[in-house]
């Protein structure tokens, strides 16, 4: 016995010296990053290590990282392999990325914590140090000293350092993972996201379906589903409606599949509204959620129509009244108890589910937060009021607002059905954790929302006026009257339609899915496996692999939940991704077209016009890449935005203002005059400044779209510039910061590349 409590003893003393081992070792592996920054803190050289903090704004001119930048174009900036690398020193084994430039030079980029340990291992983080540093071909094994490599990466496609900066601004911007944590947004979590977001970059789905063949593939999966054989169509709640409802209809789905069809098209917007949320999709898995969202926003309007379809309109819900329901619940009181039964047992199953996932999570957060015993008691008082009322409303059988009906005797009704999983799960309401079910409900597994409780209304009180003998349509439309609102039956078209869509998506996703080479090792650095891959398997055996061992070494050390931890930076990586989406890369929506990919261009330096004669001063401030045939056949619109103002004063005689900006077709970056068509110059005039400015003003200027002739005269292999220009002696045009945008129709394959350029 003394033996067996002497080994427990000596196990726990191991483990907790592991874990100092663990936690110290991420201490000095911060601790050789600022030592290095150190070194460089007075250099202005190309080849310091610099510490990425950005600008709020991306790429603003005062940004120090676009400074940065900008002394790394004396050479190339693209790069197509990343080598993933790892201290050979452990317990922590930092890790960071080299990007491999193509003409043989290396950024290496990696995170580091600053600031107390305590805050490192505390949910709140600690300072983050992202950095980055270019070395020459000659000292790239610099850049290599006492690591070794876990994998490298060939993406099939070029990338820019501009990329990797973007994604770097991302996570800094993003809440919770912009400060540096031990169990989560540390350097491994730094590495990953970008590996894991450009891999996401050469994949692209959203652009795999495009508006031409949007429609046709809409009708394949309707026509579909307007063919299934009889056994499956009672697997739809839709369809049991459709077929109660038009009883004497040999096709009663016919008003479903109409419906949908006119809703679904790339003119109704649905092509556009699910390209937009398929853009802010990093993981594959994460598909089938973008598409039932975009599904359920269209399936209200959709609703609407169905319900001016002749056979629909006889159960019109939005006519009943008080009265009807008043004597025909009691009339139909045993239809209405069965239904109840069937509700409650319905209701038990998912809410089952939630509760399991509820003691995984209160047993993992319990790690990372215990509770005070003043807290305990707190909780132990209001949970089961917020619980009650998450049972009651507005999760509810019944609903009060918009015209469905409430009464005394249905509120009763209401609280029956959920009776057996109250008292089936009593225990719960003292959890200390509960409360978290409010405040982060999307972190705790499957729950049970309106759209899943309206489905399973339809589809029991179906079951139940058909199974107990009733052939009366208004018994069907009086109990669904009583329980939801006509804009409730959107579910069921929701659940009708997004999963066999979902499954044909999915086909195509595959069958054309990019593929990445990598290695990686195997055991061992001299054992390196050569694989071609498409990028989901990328992110599921390579990434989120990692994110697993990361999480499992976490929880052996006892600093947080594994499971928590994996959920965490999976959840924080598609925030990056969506950040990077909406704010880096400017994914908007165009109700027409689709997702619009739009392009920004910035100059490197102010500029100062001034016209010391009486024929003016005009010069090229910024252009954009040169442009080639694709780039400009989907270019949408074309808008110029400046900070600017003219020389702040003007004489009696000066009645308007002599200071523009205009946009000119070069013939290449470096034109000094734009191209002549028909002996005039190919200018037009974007806006100008306002007169005798004090100030510098933002000032945005004329929108010129695909029909203009700016862009009709476009060539490949032309520019777009920004001329300043100052007219007339005297006149000064002084801007401090601008921003071309361009916008695309729709986004396109190699895009970015343009961007970066």
């Amino acid at each position: 016995m003394t033996n067996l409590s002497d080994r427990i003893k000596s196990c726990f003393s191991r483990s907790q010296e592991e874990r100092k081992m663990f936690i110290s070792g991420s201490r000095m592996s911060s601790d050789k990053v600022i030592q290095r920054l150190s070194e460089f803190s007075k250099s202005s050289a190309r080849e310091r290590l610099h510490v990425m903090r950005f600008h709020k704004a991306w790429r603003h001119q005062n940004c120090p990282v676009m400074k940065w930048y900008s002394q790394q174009k004396k050479s190339s900036t693209q790069f197509q392999v990343i080598e993933h690398r790892r201290d050979i020193n452990g317990p922590f084994y930092h890790e960071f990325l080299l990007l491999k430039l193509i003409d043989g030079a290396i950024c290496r980029v990696e995170r580091a914590g600053e600031g107390s340990q305590a805050d490192a291992i505390r949910y709140i983080g600690c300072k983050s140090n992202d950095t980055i540093q270019w070395f020459s071909e000659e000292d790239c094994g610099d850049a290599r000293i006492d690591s070794e490599i876990i994998s490298e990466v060939n993406f099939g496609r070029k990338f820019d350092i501009l990329d990797v900066l973007g994604i770097c601004y991302s996570i800094q911007r993003t809440k919770g993972c912009s400060a540096y944590t031990l169990q989560r947004y540390n350097c491994y979590f730094l590495c990953l996201t970008i590996l894991a977001l450009l891999a996401r970059q050469v994949a692209y789905w959203e652009t795999i379906l495009t508006t031409n063949d949007w429609d046709s593939h809409i009708k394949t999966v309707l026509d579909r589903l307007s063919n299934l054989p009889p056994e499956e169509t009672t697997n739809y709640a839709a369809l049991r409606l459709s077929a109660a409802v038009g009883t004497d209809n040999p096709q009663p789905a016919e008003a479903i599949l109409k419906a949908l069809r006119q809703h679904t098209t790339v003119v109704s917007g649905f092509y556009s509204r699910y390209s937009h949320a398929m853009s802010l999709t990093l993981w594959e898995t994460s598909l089938d959620s973008a598409l039932y969202s975009t599904v359920a926003d269209i399936a209200v309007p959709a609703v609407a129509t169905l319900f001016e379809d002749e056979v629909y309109s006889a159960i019109r819900l939005k006519d009943i009244t008080l009265d009807e329901v008043l004597i025909g619940i009691v009339a139909m009181m045993h239809i209405v108890q069965a239904w109840s039964k069937t509700l409650t047992n319905k209701m038990a199953e998912y809410y089952d589910h939630a509760m399991q996932q509820y003691e995984a999570q209160s047993h993992g957060q319990e790690i990372e937060f215990p509770k005070t015993r003043r807290r305990e008691a707190i909780d132990r008082i209001m949970c089961p009021i917020f619980f009650l009322r998450y049972i009651i409303s507005p999760h509810s059988v019944f609903q009060e607002d918009n015209g469905a009906l409430f009464t005394n005797m249905l509120d009763k009704l209401r609280m029956s059905a959920f009776k057996m999983a109250l008292l089936k799960k009593k225990r719960f309401l003292y959890s200390p954790v509960l409360l978290d079910m409010f405040r982060k409900p999307e972190q705790f597994g499957k729950r049970l929302g309106k759209g899943l409780e309206h489905e399973l209304i339809v589809a029991t009180i179906v079951e139940a006026v058909y199974n107990n003998g009733s052939k009366d349509i208004s018994d069907l439309r009086l109990l669904l009257g009583a329980c939801l609102k006509e804009s409730d039956l959107d579910s069921t078209l929701s659940s009708f339609l997004a999963p066999s869509l979902s499954h044909s998506i999915r086909d195509i996703v595959k069958s054309q899915m990019p593929l990445i080479d990598f290695r990686s090792s195997q055991q061992s650095k001299d054992n390196m496996v050569n694989r071609t891959v498409g990028v989901t398997e990328f992110h599921a055996e390579y990434i989120k692999n990692r994110i697993d061992a990361h999480a499992r070494r976490v929880a052996h050390y006892q600093l947080a939940s594994g499971p928590l931890v994996y959920q965490d930076i999976s959840k924080a990586m598609e925030d990056v991704w969506k950040f990077l989406q909406e704010s880096v890369y400017g994914i908007t929506i165009d109700t027409n077209l689709g997702v619009n990919l739009s392009t920004s261009y910035y100059p490197s330096d102010p500029i100062r016009v001034v016209s010391r004669t009486d024929e003016g001063a005009a010069e090229v401030w910024f252009t954009t890449q040169p442009l080639d045939e694709e780039y400009i056949a989907n270019i949408a619109e074309i808008q110029l935005t400046t900070e600017s103002k003219d020389q702040g004063w003007v004489d009696s005689a000066s009645n308007s203002g002599h200071s523009r900006f205009d946009l000119a077709i070069l013939a290449t970056p470096d034109s000094k005059q734009p191209r002549v068509h028909n002996g005039l110059p190919l200018t037009w005039t974007s806006h100008c400044n306002p007169l005798a400015g004090k100030e510098y003003r933002r000032l945005r200027g004329k929108s010129f779209h695909h029909e203009d002739p700016i862009c009709k005269n476009l060539a490949p292999g032309n520019c777009i510039g920004v001329c300043v220009v100052a007219f007339e002696r005297a006149w000064v045009n002084d801007a401090v910061d601008a921003q071309l945008n361009v916008r695309f129709s729709r986004p396109r394959a190699g895009i970015r590349e343009e961007m970066t350029e």
